[in-house]
């Protein structure tokens, strides 16, 4: 990340090294030759919703320095999170994007390790069919770059035109692919199973482009569709009048905000018919009632610290781009907000911030808004696990909705 430079200092520095599970699933860290006596604040911090990781895999970090083989995972300003190689490879992580750093922690022990981005395995693309659907990458601008991949069934009914998925991927703004192994399986196979054209943007990340830069990228891939259907013989078929915008995580939060610029530009030729955020990722500086409870400091601390990093320098979490409610449309214009299924995972995080934007959907008249919640499911499942029997369910609720237009 390109903030870091030679003798920056760091106030607190929290490594995450051996781990070991617990009997209810949570990962601890082995606090050996660990001095708490050292800090004022011992972190709690829950790594899922970064790393993708299922709930039985969460990790809570309590300690200080101990051994200096690292390399970065989160940097929160002047907090940086340090992961172990050996963790790294535990819970199934990759590394990319190359480069180094240096820094003086508080003991003035100086540190260099590489700054990268984690990721999980990564699917290519394929024109050959596999799994009934075929794949191809497309660049949207080659010098942002924003780039997005295309889903198509291997064998599409065989009259009329198919609706298109536009999907944005999670990842707090900050990780996140639609390359990912996950995203490219749960994709592929929605593509069959509700016979649709699937266009999964990747689009820019924080902290180096923070937002409203995620929501310029993704309504530019929108305009794109729009442009290229004609052109390029993978959208020949493509339903411009039946496009539904859909994303999990912080991608139910773009596709919320590329709704809204549609609504507002009047420029864009496509016709949004419904809006499937999935377990969508909002904030606010006002807490909820489940961030203010004991067991949430651990998810507070992360969100908050992802907030830190995606929005732009001297904001808030009152900002647009994550509290729903500083949304500025007329009563006419909400009027013309497409349809809604919200859904949402009994064990996420997140759920409560899920249920009330759908509550506020209502509150200000839009026509069509509809709460789902699989029970006892964690955030993102559907990426983590893409073959899992609640994940066809969701296929299957998304394919209703879309046929129902």
């Amino acid at each position: 990340m390109k903030k870091f430079v030679l003798g920056h200092r760091c106030k607190k520095l929290f490594l995450i090294e051996a781990c070991f599970e617990e009997a209810d699933g949570d990962i601890i860290m082995d606090e050996e030759e660990t001095n708490h006596g050292d800090f004022k604040e011992l972190p709690e911090i829950s790594l899922h919703a970064i790393l993708g990781a299922y709930a039985s895999e969460t990790m809570r970090v309590r300690g200080g320095i101990g051994h200096i083989s690292t390399t970065v995972l989160v940097d929160s300003g002047s907090t940086h999170n340090f992961m172990s190689e050996v963790l790294a490879k535990k819970v199934g992580l990759q590394l990319e994007n190359g480069g180094r750093f240096e820094v003086i922690v508080a003991s003035g022990e100086t540190l260099s390790s590489p700054v990268e981005r984690f990721a999980p395995e990564t699917a290519p693309a394929s024109t050959e069919p596999s799994d009934g659907f075929k794949s191809k990458d497309v660049t949207i601008d080659r010098s942002k770059p924003i780039t997005a991949r295309i889903f198509l069934p291997d064998n599409p009914e065989p009259v009329g035109d198919l609706p298109v998925l536009v999907y944005f991927h999670g990842g707090a703004f900050c990780f996140g692919s639609t390359t990912w192994l996950g995203y490219h399986q749960f994709l592929g196979d929605l593509s069959v199973a509700s016979q649709s054209i699937v266009f999964s943007v990747d689009y820019r990340l924080a902290p180096e482009n923070r937002l409203p830069i995620a929501f310029d990228d993704c309504f530019a891939s929108l305009e794109w569709l729009s442009h290229k259907a004609n052109s390029d013989p993978w959208l020949e078929r493509a339903d411009l009048s039946r496009v539904f915008l859909s994303g999990d995580s912080c991608g139910g939060n773009i596709a919320h905000h590329v709704a809204i610029r549609t609504i507002q530009s009047k420029v864009c030729h496509v016709k949004i018919k419904g809006l499937l955020p999935v377990h969508p990722y909002f904030g606010t500086e006002k807490r909820t009632e489940r961030e203010m409870t004991d067991g949430a400091t651990g998810d507070v601390k992360l969100t908050d610290a992802l907030w830190r990093l995606s929005l732009p320098e001297g904001s808030n979490r009152d900002y647009y781009g994550s509290n729903f409610e500083m949304a500025e449309l007329s009563e006419v214009e909400w009027s013309e907000f497409p349809a809604v299924v919200v859904q949402v995972a009994g064990l996420d995080f997140l759920k409560e911030r899920g249920v009330m934007y759908a509550e506020f959907l209502h509150k200000k008249g839009v026509k069509e808004v509809k709460l789902v919640e699989a029970e006892g499911e964690s955030h993102v499942y559907h990426m983590i696990h893409p073959k899992s029997e609640a994940t066809r369910v969701l296929q299957k609720q998304i394919s209703e909705f879309i046929h129902s237009f």
